[in-house]
C-alpha cells in the first residue's frame, strides 16, 4: 500500500505546498503560486465578483481572453465537481450578453459574455470582460482546474476586449512584464509561480536572453534553428515559434517533429509517443536556436514520466500537428520548465534563462 506521503506526491503536492495553503502567502500581491494536474498543465486561483467567488484557471500565454463555468454550465460528466460564477451573487456584475465562442486544439468553449471585478494575487481588475461558459472542452472535465485566463495580446481575443494583464496596466495596476517559474520536481517547494509586473532572478541562472516578438497578438518569435545531438537538424532554415504556458508539449509541423520522434526511439505512428523508459539517460540533447542563443533539452527534461498503478510509463513531449498544416513550433511546459521566461510587453519581446531548483519556501 502506497504511504499517505506517495499518494499525495502522486498527485502533485508537496508537505510544502499543504503550508503554504495555511500560510497566508497564496495572496501576496502580485504572485501567483502554481499547482500542477500530473505535472502536465500549471494552474492557479484567481476570484470574480463581490463577494468573491474563486476559480481554478490555467494562465494561458496561447490565448487572450478569460472564461469560467457559469452556473448554467451543462455537467454530462461525474468525474468532477465544477466551480461555477454566479452573477446573481455579484454586486459589481456587469451584463453583456454577447456571444462567446473560442475553438482550442483540444475542444471548444461556448457562453456569453459578462463584466465584473477580477482579482489575480491581491490585483483588482474592475470591468473586466470574460465569458461565462456554457459547454466546456472536454479535456476539463477531469482535469484540477475550472477555466482559462488568456495572457495574450488583445488582437489575439475572441471577445475583442481587454485581456486580464492589458487591463491591469491600462488600470495602472502593474508594469507591462509577468514572468513564469515551472516546477517538475516532485520534491520542489512549489509546482511553479507567475509573477505580474516582473520577474525574479532566483528562479533563473545568469541573465534573461531577449528574442522580439514577431506577430503581435501571439507571444510568437523567430527560431534560427534546431539540432538534435544524433546529427539530425529541423526548422531548417529558421522557423516561427510561440511561448504556450497552455501546452504541455512541444508542438510543430510533422517535417520538424518526426525527425526528433526518430531519435529519441518513439514511432511517429503512435499518437501516446511512448518511449522505453531505460533509455532516457542517454537519448539525445535536442537544441533550439533563439536569437543566436542555444537552448538545450535533456531526456530527462523532454520526456514525460508517469507512475500508474505502480508502473512507470514514459512518453515523449514533442508531438506534431494533426489536421491543416501549421509551420508554428509551440514550446509548451516541456521546453518552459526548463527555461525561465520572462513576457515583456512593453517592449514586445520575451526573454528566457536557464531555471535553477528554487528552495525558497513559501
Amino acid at each position: 500500500m502506497k504511504s499517505i506521503r506517495q499518494t499525495l506526491l502522486d498527485a502533485g503536492i508537496t508537505y510544502e505546498m499543504l503550508k503554504t495553503k495555511h500560510s497566508g502567502t497564496l495572496t501576496k500581491k502580485g504572485h501567483v503560486i502554481l499547482n500542477h494536474h500530473l505535472h502536465i498543465s500549471y494552474y492557479g486561483r484567481i476570484s470574480i465578483g463581490t463577494p468573491p467567488q474563486d476559480f481554478k484557471v490555467i494562465f494561458d500565454t496561447g490565448s487572450s481572453d478569460l472564461w469560467v463555468p457559469s452556473k448554467q454550465t451543462r455537467e454530462d460528466y461525474n468525474c468532477k465537481i465544477l466551480k461555477k460564477y454566479d452573477h446573481s451573487r455579484s454586486s459589481t456584475y456587469i451584463a453583456n450578453g454577447n456571444p462567446f465562442n473560442i475553438v482550442y486544439g483540444t475542444g471548444y468553449a461556448k457562453g456569453f459574455l459578462s463584466e465584473d471585478v477580477v482579482t489575480v494575487a491581491g490585483i483588482k481588475v474592475k470591468n473586466q470582460t470574460f465569458a461565462e461558459v456554457c459547454n466546456e472542452p472536454l479535456r476539463l472535465y477531469c482535469a484540477n482546474y475550472d477555466g482559462i485566463l488568456g495572457m495574450g495580446y488583445r488582437l489575439n481575443s475572441a471577445t475583442n476586449s481587454n485581456p486580464v494583464f492589458t487591463n491591469m496596466i491600462l488600470q495602472g495596476l502593474v508594469k507591462p512584464i509577468f514572468s513564469f517559474y515551472i516546477n517538475r520536481e516532485k520534491e520542489g517547494p512549489i509546482a511553479g509561480e507567475l509573477i505580474l509586473g516582473g520577474s525574479d532572478s532566483k528562479y533563473y541562472r545568469g541573465k534573461l536572453n531577449y528574442v522580439p516578438v514577431s506577430v503581435i497578438g501571439l507571444w510568437q518569435f523567430a527560431i534560427d534553428g534546431g539540432k538534435i545531438a544524433s546529427g539530425e537538424s529541423f526548422c531548417i532554415g529558421g522557423c516561427q515559434a510561440i511561448a504556450d504556458t497552455g501546452s504541455s508539449l512541444i508542438f510543430g509541423p510533422p517535417k520538424d517533429i518526426i525527425p526528433i520522434l526518430y531519435a529519441i526511439g518513439a514511432d511517429p505512428r503512435d499518437p501516446n509517443g511512448v518511449v522505453d523508459c531505460k533509455t532516457i539517460s542517454s537519448l539525445p540533447i535536442i537544441t533550439f536556436t533563439i536569437n543566436r542563443v542555444d537552448y538545450s533539452l535533456s531526456g530527462e527534461q523532454y520526456i514525460l514520466q508517469l507512475t500508474q498503478d505502480g508502473r512507470k510509463e514514459c512518453f515523449s513531449g514533442f508531438a506534431f500537428y494533426n489536421g491543416p498544416q501549421n509551420s508554428v513550433l509551440t514550446l509548451g511546459d516541456i521546453f518552459l520548465h526548463a527555461y525561465y521566461t520572462e513576457f515583456d510587453m512593453g517592449l514586445n519581446r520575451v526573454g528566457f534563462a536557464k531555471t535553477v531548483k528554487s528552495k525558497y519556501k513559501y
